[in-house]
């Protein structure tokens, strides 16, 4: 469908199972978070691999999606007409606003059957990002939530750090003393001095 336009104008459609499927249109906050999570990973992850940002994911002949973030494995030709498929990929990032039922239940198991090995929804309204990996059979093995993430140093963001915990009653402020720490001791570890620049304000989890 993208080859012959179809999936390349507005508004934004995917193709899932031979339907196609009319996307939301983008609020303020899904794209800011998109941005961020973009120079995050693209930071964190230099040389390593390809970032594409809402791109067409050929899954099959009747499924082509177009998440949020999909992080490449580095080494292949992404400028051919080849689209990107699941075993192209390290990973993908679906940011939900309205659409996490749809996110969830619909396009994270179609990730799983077509071999992503590793899939993050960040949940704008739960304020959390939940993680799925461990392919097995065709079906993720291992689920989480990540209750708490942030990136430093402020004015130049070289590492992001995410605290997780099983269990959905895990809570940001629980987790926030935990993410110090960490943050704290990979700054000494790599000898990242001081910026005094103000912390970015990292809508998804407030």
């Amino acid at each position: 469908m993208a080859e012959i336009g179809l999936l390349n104008g507005e508004p934004a459609v995917e193709l899932i199972e031979g339907e196609i499927i009319h996307m939301a249109p983008m609020g303020t906050q899904h794209g800011n978070v998109v941005q961020r999570l973009q120079a995050a990973l693209k930071t964190a992850l230099a040389g390593r691999a390809v970032i594409n940002i809402q791109r067409v994911f050929r899954l099959s002949n009747i499924t082509e999606a177009q998440p949020d973030l999909i992080v490449l494995k580095p080494g292949r030709d992404y400028h051919s007409t080849k689209f990107p498929t699941g075993s192209d990929t390290l990973l993908v990032v679906e940011v939900s606003d309205t659409s996490f039922s749809y996110d969830h239940d619909i396009k994270v198991p179609l990730y799983a059957a077509h071999d992503v090995p590793e899939v993050w929804i960040v949940d704008l309204e739960s304020r959390c990002v939940r993680f799925f990996r461990s392919l097995v059979d065709g079906k993720y093995t291992d689920g989480y939530v990540a209750s708490f993430i942030g990136m430093a140093p402020a004015d130049a963001p070289r590492f992001v750090v995410a605290v997780y915990a099983y269990g959905l009653d895990i809570t940001g402020a629980t987790m926030a003393p935990a993410f110090s720490q960490m943050m704290a001791d990979t700054l000494i570890r790599f000898k990242v001095p001081p910026t005094g620049a103000p912390p970015p304000v990292f809508q998804v989890y407030g």
